[in-house]
């Protein structure tokens, strides 16, 4: 199992090593989703959407992160995250052949016998057609199984859509506040604005709401994410959000949505928001039914400081097949990512790019359990693999928001989703330390995290292999708020450096 995890993240590695780039440049990233309907054994059926984003390598491969999410039968929360390369090739005219290769890890509601420890593999090949320039559609054949103890072996049809668009970014060290540029290249770029934020929030549900297996549902208490996206100096966005519970008895309950909002600018600071979202999501006993879900939003947003804003939404949250339903409250912390309107700069004109300093680790964690009854199945260590997104304030203080999931250690369905911040020292030119709090909620595969809310520290040892790339060696302590689980934390990752820019005017 060690070679496994090795082995996958020098392949991540060596990869991530192609994009390296010495000044910033326009590069091509997509966003797509796709469905299909796994066999389960005992003839039941499964229906799945996918949800990713992909970055281009050279002229026919691209890597991205995918999250697949059930959504039709009886499997609402059966939910997998993980890491996908593909391959294109053009046939002429709009259409090409395309293949892909995912793994990844996950499960959830009732799922541990389906999926084992949780390791996911997914292979597709079929034949796209470009609809324009950035829209195309999707269509063949795919295969899923789930190795490590799994009995999930199905192969299906799968139909998707895919939407391309650029980006400006730079791998390598990061930089920070506004750089001028001169000769760049900005075809087909168009100026975006993005938000991301941290989310806490409430479901409250009827009185007479049951749960699987009997008795009442209570209200749920949530933490996410969320991002939006804004087109040039357009009011309507884009928008993802993935949270999980953090209390209301529904430990491993985690939802991933996908939508669409427009604002309304009413007095300086302060803006309306009204949004529409779809997507996937259960476990953790609520009854979400085929896991289908619909959310629909109002909300204010208040730019507090430079970059920072809060924002308090409201609004209608539904199970479409299922009993969940009521009304949501939320809280968001977040920041902006804005720059200059299509009319502020042009070609060969000087620019002040404005930098977004990131990092995205790719991770491999163990749990060693310290407490006797940290999980419910037999005292083994649990092995998870997930991804990090670091972004830097400054050369040293980050914040971070991470997601993990089993694959090995008889604990499919258990996953967490942490946010929290940072602190990188260098010991010398390439050798750094870095300490990390993080809160967050997680739940399911059978680990006793009480209502769900749990904390981790981490204390890593890195060694900066490139300008772009990094190992880091991890240990720290992840433990439930208010329940048995308690481990040790030993960790291996994989750090890509890199920044996006946005144009912020003309010099």
């Amino acid at each position: 199992m060690f070679f496994f995890r090795t082995a996958l993240l020098l392949l991540l590695g060596g990869l991530l090593a192609l994009t390296v780039r010495a000044q910033p440049v326009v590069e091509q990233m997509a966003v797509r989703t796709l469905y299909e309907s796994w066999q389960l054994p005992g003839g039941e059926a499964m229906g799945v959407v996918a949800l990713g984003a992909r970055q281009r390598l050279g002229e026919h491969a691209s890597l991205g992160v995918d999250f697949f999410d059930a959504v039709r039968g009886n499997r609402g929360g059966f939910i997998t995250l993980g890491m996908s390369g593909a391959l294109d090739y053009p046939l002429g005219g709009r259409w090409a052949v395309e293949s892909d290769l995912f793994i990844g890890a996950g499960s959830g509601n009732g799922g541990y016998e389906l999926a084992g420890g949780g390791l996911m593999v997914r292979g597709s090949a079929g034949l796209r057609y470009g609809l324009t320039d950035k829209d195309a559609l999707s269509f063949g054949l795919s295969g899923v199984a789930f190795p490590a103890g799994g009995t999930i072996h199905s192969a299906q049809l799968y139909a998707g859509y895919s939407r391309s668009f650029k980006v400006l970014m730079q791998s390598g060290q990061h930089v920070f506040g506004q750089t001028p540029w001169t000769d760049m290249d900005w075809t087909g770029y168009a100026p975006s604005r993005h938000e991301a934020g941290m989310l806490v929030g409430s479901i409250r549900v009827p009185a007479n709401a049951t749960r699987i297996g009997g008795g009442t549902q209570q209200d749920l208490r949530m933490m996410g994410i969320e991002w939006q996206t804004f087109a040039d100096d357009s009011p309507v966005f884009l928008r993802f959000e993935t949270a999980g519970a953090m209390g209301g008895s529904s430990a491993g309950y985690m939802h991933i949505l996908v939508g669409a909002g427009v604002e309304l600018p009413l007095y300086e600071s302060l803006v309306a928001e009204a949004a529409l979202n779809v997507g996937g999501g259960g476990g953790g006993g609520v009854r979400t039914g085929g896991g289908l879900l619909t959310a629909a939003t109002l909300g204010l947003r208040l730019d507090v400081l430079d970059g920072w804003f809060v924002k308090a939404s409201g609004g209608r949250f539904k199970a479409v097949q299922g009993e969940l339903n009521g009304d949501e409250f939320t809280l968001v912390l977040g920041r902006h990512f804005a720059g200059a309107k299509r009319g502020e700069f042009r070609q060969q004109q000087p620019v002040l790019l404005v930098s977004h300093p990131l990092r995205l680790r790719v991770a491999q964690q163990t749990y060693t359990g310290l407490a006797p009854d940290w999980r419910s199945r037999p005292d083994r260590e649990v092995a998870n693999l997930g991804a990090a997104i670091d972004y830097f304030i400054d050369p040293r203080w980050f914040v971070s928001g991470q997601g993990m999931a089993a694959y090995a250690g008889e604990a499919g369905a258990f996953m967490t989703g942490l946010v929290g911040g940072g602190y990188r020292l260098p010991l010398a030119e390439r050798l750094f330390v870095q300490g990390e709090m993080l809160l967050g909620a997680a739940g399911g595969g059978g680990i006793n995290v009480g209502s769900g809310l749990v904390q981790q520290f981490n204390l890593s040892l890195g060694y900066r292999w490139t300008d772009s790339l990094s190992l880091m060696l991890t240990a720290g302590e992840a433990r439930a708020l208010n329940g048995p689980f308690r481990a040790r934390v030993w960790g291996l990752a994989l750090g890509y450096d890199f920044n996006l820019f946005t144009p912020g005017g003309a010099r």
